[in-house]
């Protein structure tokens, strides 16, 4: 396996007015900026070579990683290719329940991996939060492996280290990029729990390969409280924002 530590940033960026300084609706996308540049630094070559055709994101807490990604792949896509149509230029996303291990949540993620093997004709990156002992990453790649899926793994942050990892044989070949490796246990990553920005949870009703909607769960009587949508609609600005920025420090690219 191999793990790629933090990368520096290329530049730093000038002090910035107006609307290039709008600052985030939502701290938990101030406390991810860093780690995430540092992650698409590592990833600008490939992203710029179009490797990657397909984002899976690997848990709730991932959604809005993956959808960070998403814009910024997107956005590279349509500067390096002006003459494809968006559908031929727009990296596709998939979102799944990760997480637990139980046979029955197996059986379904392998049979939607399965099923997304034609779709994926270069390769994956597979998105999560965070990587602690790698048991949940590995789970999931040893799913995608047997599925005949070749994909990259991207974490926003993990604690352990490379040897760490190697002891799962369903990561010790895959490439694996960090924003920023922890030396203390993170207690709470940044968007863990946070159904009301991410706008959906795990259904603990019947067992799921996906995320599912609160609102839908909450029609169910599984979700508590009423949907915040004002803070989901501040998450998908604070996306456009961060990728924004992002966008500008590697590449030097405005919006």
């Amino acid at each position: 396996m191999k793990l790629f530590k933090s990368f520096p940033e290329e530049k730093k960026p000038e002090r910035e007015s107006g609307e290039e300084a709008k600052k985030y609706n939502l701290e938990q996308f101030a406390e991810i900026e860093k780690s995430t540049i540092s992650l698409v630094g590592q990833l600008k070559e490939r992203i710029d070579r179009g490797e990657y055709d397909t984002l899976i994101s690997d848990d709730a807490s991932g959604r809005m990683h993956a959808l960070v990604l998403r814009k910024i792949i997107n956005e590279r896509n349509r500067k390096l290719h002006p003459e494809l149509p968006p559908e031929e230029t727009d990296i596709k996303t998939r979102f799944v329940a990760g997480g637990r291990h139980s046979g029955e949540i197996t059986k379904k993620l392998m049979d939607f991996f399965q099923k997304l093997k034609p779709e994926v004709k270069k390769k994956a990156l597979l998105v999560t939060e965070y990587i602690e002992t790698g048991g949940s990453i590995a789970w999931l790649a040893r799913l995608l492996s047997d599925a005949g899926i070749e994909f990259d793994i991207a974490a926003d942050s993990s604690r352990q280290s490379s040897k760490s990892y190697n002891d799962f044989s369903a990561l010790r070949d895959k490439k694996i990029f960090i924003g920023e490796e922890k030396t203390q246990r993170m207690t709470v990553p940044p968007f863990y729990g946070k159904k009301d920005i991410s706008g959906v949870e795990k259904s603990y009703l019947e067992p799921s390969a996906h995320p599912e909607l609160i609102e839908k769960l909450r029609k169910r009587g599984t979700a508590a409280g009423i949907i915040q949508r004002e803070k989901i609609k501040q998450g998908r600005e604070d996306v456009n924002t961060l990728a924004n920025k992002v966008l500008k420090t590697i590449w030097g690219q405005g919006q």
